[in-house]
């Protein structure tokens, strides 16, 4: 079930507190990794804490579990009378972190409208706007698939924390300066860089003798204690869990990893097909030039902060180890300051006059829009991999959305197989047809003068069948397929299949591997392979099948040969 699958990732670390403190009323991660395990087999990679003097720590900052708390005793209190599991991590819980999700998602949109009716934006750009901004970029992803990471919950509190800071500048109220100091102190504690923000005050505040007075205001004002009592009790929070955890107020959480600012990745966080903001997420792009083209014009002032604040962002964000920042759909540290690039992008739109430049453009952003719905597509199944792509990759798959092309870039480990001797078996397609001569061919060939082909109309190539009886009797038991292709065209789906049947023909296993995924160049034989470990036969009598299918276009191989083993 999908709901399974709410926490996960990092969010492990985020939401871990919860339990912890809720629950087990203490900092057991190794119950958080068995309670997770109880609902997601494996799931609960052993990275929700790292281990600092001996003692197990929280590596993630919990700004994220604080926003989470209401939903997560809701759903424990529910789980409690309802007879559910009050582990933490049973269906009522998962379902609390969607919810909470799609609260702060939705919390977000409100202030984030609020604050564009400050700068006189029409309510139907508004209206553009909001629907562009959640999905037009990775903020659907990650506020529909992985909500359990912290970047929803800082779109929310950045987009309250813009509208307070301008509501601040132009009533210098304690209320509005007390929500304004609450939501940035919460977001230091969701992630550190979202500090990064206050960079934009100078924008929200319209000139420079705005700024500088709601700056002197802010530190001279008598209220300033009380503020600042604000995120001084948040930043207790963290050092009490630090101590509480380690017996040390200060831990450095990520151990291996921290910023290196000699050797920032600027270009590529921007625009590599690894993870480029720009190439991932093309409205964005609009925003950011379309946004700083009419303030150039308008107010040179907001020009010159709105230019300076996505320079220190990209530079402090690039220059982090892991610059691409893991497994993620594009690039996903840009999406806590999607609040300020969302005005940029409604004052864009806001200020054409001409209906041809606005009839363009609003077909321009429509189209990002349905971009970033095809990737989030092609990333949820698979056809964009988790981490890691280049451009020969990219092209590969660009606009692909059949299934077939999922995984096609994952690529098994087989650097511990070890092959087991004289279960090896070969076909160079001169001789040995496996019962299917129709679909020989002396077109192209390896080796030799014959390869076998498949197409829409010979959609099975030759077959290789054998008997569990006659297969090596280990257990585990591993098969490897190597083969060369040669593709005229990139118009196919052909696969190599592994498949289990009984000796009824019920099938039990069909594993499929997409040559596309090993082929970049046309009319050139490339090798190819799929390697997976089978599971338990049910009968010596089961039949397993090797062979390559395909239902459009043409693709030849040759000189195949499938290998048993086991993992060394």
């Amino acid at each position: 079930m999908e709901w399974k699958g709410t926490i996960g990732s990092d969010g492990y670390g985020y939401y871990s507190y919860l339990p912890c403190v809720f629950i087990y009323h203490k900092f057991d991660y190794k119950r958080v990794l068995e309670e997770a395990s109880k609902v997601r087999p494996g799931s609960a990679y052993n990275a929700t804490a790292i281990v600092f003097q001996n003692k197990e720590v929280d590596k993630c900052f919990p700004g994220v579990a604080i926003l989470l708390a209401p939903f997560f005793l809701i759903a424990y209190a529910l789980s409690y009378l309802l007879g559910f599991d009050t582990g933490g991590y049973g269906f009522l819980f998962q379902a609390s972190v969607s919810i909470a999700a799609l609260f702060y998602l939705t919390l977000g949109l409100v202030f984030l409208r609020k604050l564009m009716k400050e700068f006189s934006i029409s309510d139907k750009i508004i209206g553009v706007t909001l629907i562009l901004v959640v999905l037009g970029t990775n903020l659907f992803y990650y506020a529909t698939r992985e909500p359990s990471m912290g970047h929803v919950y800082s779109f929310g509190l950045t987009a309250v924390f813009l509208f307070y800071v301008k509501k601040s500048i132009q009533d210098f109220r304690l209320r509005n300066l007390v929500w304004m100091t609450v939501a940035i102190s919460i977001l230091v504690l969701v992630r550190p860089t979202n500090l990064l923000s206050l960079f934009f005050v100078p924008f929200l505040a319209g000139n420079w003798k705005n700024t500088s007075g709601f700056i002197l205001n802010f530190f001279k004002s008598k209220k300033i204690f009380l503020l600042l009592l604000i995120p001084s009790g948040m930043l207790c929070v963290e050092f009490l869990l630090w101590y509480l955890q380690t017996g040390h107020f200060f831990v450095w959480s990520y151990p291996g990893e921290g910023f290196n600012f000699k050797q920032s990745h600027f270009l590529d966080i921007l625009f590599s097909y690894k993870k480029g903001w720009f190439t991932y997420t093309s409205l964005m792009f609009v925003a950011l030039v379309g946004g700083l083209t009419i303030l150039y014009r308008q107010n040179r002032f907001q020009f010159w902060d709105v230019l300076f604040f996505f320079i220190i962002i990209t530079y402090i964000l690039s220059s982090w180890s892991s610059w691409s920042y893991g497994g993620s759909f594009g690039l996903r540290a840009y999406l806590d300051f999607y609040p300020a690039f969302a005005i940029l992008l409604a004052l864009f739109l806001n200020s054409l006059t001409s209906q041809r430049l606005k009839v363009s453009f609003m077909v321009l952003t429509f189209l990002c829009m349905g971009f970033n719905l095809i990737q989030t597509y092609q990333y949820f199944n698979c056809i964009i991999p988790y981490e890691g792509m280049n451009k020969e990759e990219y092209w590969k798959v660009f606009l692909k959305m059949d299934p077939s092309f999922g995984y096609i870039f994952y690529y098994p480990d087989t650097s511990n197989y070890k092959c087991i001797n004289n279960y090896s078996l070969k076909n160079d397609f001169e001789h040995n047809t496996g019962g299917n001569d129709q679909t020989i061919s002396t077109t192209y060939a390896h080796s030799g003068t014959h390869a076998a082909f498949v197409n829409e109309k010979q959609q099975v190539s030759p077959v290789l069948s054998l008997k569990a009886s006659i297969l090596p009797p280990i257990s585990p038991l591993s098969i490897n397929v190597k083969l060369w292709a040669y593709m005229p065209s990139f118009n196919n789906n052909a696969s190599i299949v592994i498949s289990l049947q009984t000796e009824k023909g019920e099938c039990y296993l069909w594993s499929v591997r997409n040559l596309q995924g090993f082929v970049f160049d046309r009319n050139v034989w490339t090798q190819a392979y799929s390697f997976i470990e089978l599971p338990a036969f049910k009968n010596p009598s089961d039949i397993l099948k090797v062979f390559v299918f395909d239902t459009k276009g043409a693709v030849y191989i040759d000189d195949m040969e499938v290998t048993f083993g086991t993992q060394k």
